[in-house]
Formats: structure tokens, sequence, C-alpha cells
């Protein structure tokens, strides 16, 4: 490097997700389920997901380019945002992904006008398809995550089926009208999101 001239920093990679937060009129019940779920399976194999982090995602990313979401925002405000009205979901039943003997993730089900969810999630897919990770093949399964799950005991897969026989059910509506750019930032004590921007839907 010559005399007077500075180094100039490339800016990092930047994790992200397309998502849809619940809305605070839940955040009651999904606290004192969650709490009532802890006393139950007290195994340390259960990483409880935080309050404020409970999402559905309809797009994750991955890394992709702080630059890039700019033109992120452009493509969602072009092709998703004016075909695409504000709806209404539920919350209701329990469940793990893949099942309940080999679980790896606890969550709260979605119910409601799902096809409206639905079409938002491939709206978003293919506005976003050439950023980031190339999307998932699987089909899409509304879901908010209660708890992540690694090596749980026989005990803790007992107590876990228990659970979601007893069921769970949220009276209150979500009107779903915001779409949110998330950044995921990770460390040793888990994830933690950050808003980048968000789009009302109409």
């Amino acid at each position: 490097m010559s005399a007077g001239e500075s180094e100039v920093e490339t800016p990092k990679e930047i994790r992200a997700f397309i998502a849809l937060r619940s809305p605070p009129a839940w955040d009651s019940a999904l606290s004192e389920l969650q709490s009532r779920l802890k006393e139950k399976l007290r195994s340390k194999a259960f990483k409880w997901t935080k309050l404020e982090q409970i999402h559905i995602t309809l797009r994750f990313l991955g890394y992709i380019q702080p630059e890039e979401t700019a033109t992120i925002v452009e493509r969602i405000n072009a092709e998703v945002i004016p075909e695409r009205t504000a709806f209404n979901l539920r919350c209701e039943g329990l469940g793990c992904f893949p099942n309940t003997r080999r679980p790896r993730v606890f969550w709260a089900g979605i119910i409601g006008d799902t096809a409206s969810l639905q079409a938002l999630h491939a709206s978003v897919t293919e506005a976003t398809r050439t950023f980031g990770e190339p999307p998932e093949d699987r089909p899409f399964k509304a879901h908010l995550t209660l708890a992540r799950i690694q090596q749980p005991e026989r005990s803790a897969l007992d107590e876990l089926e228990y659970a979601i026989a007893l069921g769970f059910r949220i009276e209150s509506e979500w009107n779903v009208n915001k779409l949110i750019l998330m950044q995921s930032h990770l460390s040793p004590h888990g994830a933690t999101h950050e808003p980048i921007t968000s789009w009302p839907l109409n």
C-alpha cells in the first residue's frame, strides 16, 4: 500500500430473512404456554425461542451483500405488495418437525386464511429467488417455532407427546398487515433478530 493510501474495509455479508412477526396480542398466551411447557419439559435439549423473536419465516435468504437489500426492497415493492392485501390468521395446535420421535423443531400451528399466506409466500419466494440461498424445495408449512431440540431424553419425548396431545389455541385473530426484512445476528448465546425494513400490506 502506497503512502497516504488508506485501506477500505469491505462491508460484511449479513444473514437475512423475510418474515411475519406474530402480533403483540398473542404474546401473553405464547409466553404462558412456554412457561407451562418449561415446567414440564425440564430437559436441556430444549432451546426456547425468545418471545420477541417468534415469527413466520416466508423466505430464508441466508448471507447476502448489504447493498443487495435495496434491490430486494425494490423487488418486493414492485412484484409482491401491489398484488397482496392484509388477511387474518389464528393459532391452533402444537407439533414437531420432522416428528415426535425425532423432534428438531417444536411449533405452534397456524390456521385461518392460509390460502392468502401461501400466495404471499409464493410471491416473496419468486421475487427473491436470485438472492442468497436457493429457496427450499419442500412444501411451505406455516408455524411459530417455540423451541429447537437437540438429543432429547426418552422421558422428554414422552412429556412432549403429552403436551402436544393437550393442544393449544389462541382465540384472537392476527390481522397480517406487514412484511418484514430481518437481519439475524448469531452469537454463542443464540440468534437475535433486527428489522431492516418493512412493507405494509394494503
